[in-house]
């Protein structure tokens, strides 16, 4: 993905606000939104950011921890050089349901250069008051139920286990979000 980015994009030398924007705020509502955020962290060189935006599944397929990635992506940034920086630069041409998610494809002009398989991930964050934070990624959504004025959620997950037996509780996010599953590059004629 880098070679091909860096070979196919025109240089620029630093990173654009609005691309710093993208890494210190990454937003993973919709498809577009979160490769913009992945496009925004491959132009300014922040791999935590790129990470941030790679789905687990993809995560779990490459045993790609924090660590291994921040270091793969040292030598293949060498080799592609500076190039990549302008990866913000893409635009969102169209995009198709695909088994597994949503294919994006990302070019210039009506030029598709890269194709971003997305998937809709869904987890769970419980708070407790002293700061700490349980949660953990889920299959599917948990049902959540209202019967009059009661909303009821089900959440089974092994990390429950780890929440101390009588713990003050603060908050519950449930949510869904956008993560980069795959990688495709357009047909070559």
């Amino acid at each position: 993905l880098l070679a091909l980015l860096g070979a196919i994009l025109p240089a620029c030398s630093t990173c654009q606000a609005e691309a710093k924007a993208y890494t210190l705020r990454p937003d993973f509502s919709t498809p577009e939104a979160t490769g913009h955020s992945f496009l925004a962290a491959l132009s300014c060189d922040n791999g935590p950011a790129e990470y941030a935006c790679l789905s687990e599944r993809m995560k779990r397929k490459h045993g790609a921890t924090l660590d291994a990635w921040l270091i793969a992506r040292v030598e293949i940034r060498e080799e592609v050089g500076w190039l990549i920086r302008q990866a913000f630069s893409l635009q969102p041409l169209s995009s198709e349901s695909v088994p597994g998610g949503v294919l994006v494809w990302w070019g210039q002009s009506s030029q598709p250069l890269l194709g971003l398989v997305m998937e809709k991930q869904h987890f769970f964050d419980l708070y407790e008051r002293e700061g700490r934070k349980f949660g953990s990624f889920l299959q599917n959504p948990p049902p959540i139920r209202v019967d009059g004025k009661r909303l009821s959620v089900s959440l089974e997950d092994p990390v429950l286990r780890t929440v101390p037996e009588g713990a003050h509780l603060t908050g519950l996010t449930i949510g869904s979000e956008w993560k980069v599953l795959d990688f495709q590059l357009p047909a070559t004629p």
